[in-house]
């Protein structure tokens, strides 16, 4: 039967990933330009996928802009437990124009398997929820993935009627660091942030 289905569908296999050693905190910024980047067909990669600076909060900051339908795919290997910490928000500019929002999502594919796993996924709709306007935090842990090549995709989705129009989509410096082990890098970073403002 699965050589039929093969037959039918053709089948591969998974592409092998070979995972950038993370055994310190990492900003995913840093790690952006040996990542993979996709978007929709015909479009240029570099106008939908790239790090700029934006306000969405008090002071402008460097972020990973993603506009929908985008990823970016990062190759890695945990070296130990680690939480991804981010931010995503829509910039401030498209909060009162057109447009059904964005839906942003975190994936992870392990070497060896097809499938990936979805770990977060939210839709922000600022220009109807006033609430989703700013920075809207996340924080996923890692540590099961520790010690596996693993590809960590970060994504986002035009809205439900697939209007793409204002989904100027970004998330805040993602960052992989140990909660504990890092703590006081992760203070001083938020320092030096808090000083920047």
């Amino acid at each position: 039967m699965g050589f039929f289905l093969c037959a039918l569908w053709g089948c591969s296999a998974p592409a092998p990933i070979s995972g950038v050693q993370i055994a310190a905190p990492v900003s995913l910024l840093e790690l952006f330009p040996r990542a993979r980047k996709t978007t929709e067909e015909g479009v240029e990669v570099s106008s939908q996928v790239k790090v700029v600076e934006v306000r969405v909060g008090e002071r402008p900051e460097p972020v990973l802009f993603l506009h929908p339908t985008s990823e970016v795919i990062f190759p890695l290997r945990l070296e130990r437990g680690a939480v991804l910490d981010t931010a995503i928000a829509l910039v401030p500019e498209g909060w009162t124009q057109g447009g059904d929002g964005v839906t942003f999502y975190v994936a992870v594919r392990v070497q060896g398997e097809e499938l990936r796993t979805y770990l977060f996924s939210r839709h922000l709709y600022p220009q109807l929820m006033e609430a989703h306007r700013g920075w809207q935090p996340v924080s996923l842990d890692l540590t099961s993935y520790r010690g596996r090549d693993i590809e960590l995709i970060l994504g986002t989705h035009p809205g439900p009627e697939g209007d793409s129009s204002y989904d100027w989509a970004v998330w805040r410096d993602p960052l992989l660091y140990h909660p504990v082990l890092d703590a006081e890098w992760i203070a001083a970073r938020r320092a030096r942030q808090a000083g920047a403002r």
